[in-house]
């Protein structure tokens, strides 16, 4: 998987940013084993992916 750059705060807007890690889907993944792989929640996946028809080769963002 390939990894963003950690968490950031900007002093002049007040902003911080999440770091995340970019996973592309492979043969045999479901939603299950990469929330188990990553330790995260379906709600939190759910906060920055849309989960309907996942197939293999679509990029899923996974907040760290």
């Amino acid at each position: 998987p390939k990894k963003e750059e950690e968490k950031i705060y900007n002093e002049e807007t007040n902003e911080t940013y999440k770091s995340y890690t970019v996973y592309i889907v492979r043969e045999n993944d479901d939603i299950e084993k990469i929330i188990k792989k990553y330790e995260i929640t379906k709600e939190e996946l759910e906060k920055y992916n849309s989960l309907e028809n996942i197939k293999i080769g679509d990029k899923i963002i996974i907040p760290c």
